[in-house]
């Protein structure tokens, strides 16, 4: 009998370890917890559409899938779900003191994080090896999640976006401490909207600032956007090769802000 619970309980603490185990994640704030995703659990919340897949544009979807042919959203998702990874015991004890710091430093805050963050592990060739987020998961690539140096800086800085993103009042109120006023999506001209490079952190153009340019007022709204025009496989690179980072200017037309353009195009200027 002794043996037989012996064997039991090696199996139950066999199972806790094994990397896919949900377990009780690590206490964060209030009642919010982290877990580690499984490589099954990474794939399902990667292959969700969400407001990122809707902000798409032409060349989001050719320069991430590396071709220039006739692509979707769908493919995109399926392309960056087959780059998630297991987590190491060794990213674990890594990543554990991390979370539990950050959620020491939020103790006097009242934050409605979701129940669950989840942590994502991948490749990184899925999104040029950046650190991003999607819904309640921040996904880490190898490299950094390999790293101390700056984890914390890191998570802290997806965590944001986390709640900024699932509270959309919050996310506003909070813009506007930093000057960044909310508005409807901007709808880009044509010269710029398949050119839109989209950030999984922000992606949507709704937050507008006004700047004074020349002693005058001047409404913007920060904008990345590729510097070709297509993509072209045959010289390939990834999406902070193409990148440039640019305010646009914006009109306001019957209480709608629109595109400022000019006899050369939308009005750009450098920050």
């Amino acid at each position: 009998m002794m043996k037989s619970w012996s064997l039991l309980i090696c199996a139950a603490i066999t199972a806790v370890c094994q990397p896919g185990f949900a377990a009780e994640g690590i206490a964060l704030h209030g009642e919010t917890v982290v877990r580690f995703a499984s490589v099954e659990q990474g794939r399902e919340l990667l292959l969700r559409h969400d407001e990122f897949t809707q902000s798409l544009s032409r060349f989001d979807l050719e320069c991430r899938l590396n071709t220039n042919e006739e692509v979707t959203a769908d493919d995109l998702l399926k392309f960056m779900a087959s780059h998630v990874i297991e987590w190491t015991p060794e990213d674990r004890q890594r990543l554990s003191p991390v979370v539990t710091t950050v959620g020491e430093k939020l103790r006097e805050l009242k934050l409605p994080l979701p129940p669950i963050v989840w942590l994502v592990k991948t490749t990184g060739d899925e999104e040029a090896n950046a650190a991003y987020c999607r819904g309640p998961a921040i996904v880490l690539p190898k490299s950094m999640a390999e790293n101390p140096r700056g984890l914390e800086r890191l998570f802290a800085h997806e965590l944001f976006h986390v709640l900024s993103n699932s509270n959309p009042d919050l996310r506003n109120r909070l813009y506007e401490l930093i000057g960044f006023h909310a508005c409807e999506p901007i709808e880009l001209p044509a010269s710029l909207r398949d050119r839109k490079l989209t950030n999984p952190d922000a992606p949507t153009l709704d937050h507008y600032m006004t700047l004074r340019i020349d002693d005058k007022p001047v409404d913007a709204i920060p904008i990345l956007f590729a510097s070709v025009e297509r993509y072209d496989p045959n010289k390939p690179g990834s999406l902070f090769r193409f990148l440039t980072f640019r305010l646009l200017a914006l009109a306001r037309e019957d209480g709608t802000l629109r595109v400022l353009e000019n006899e050369q195009g939308p009005v750009l200027y450098e920050p």
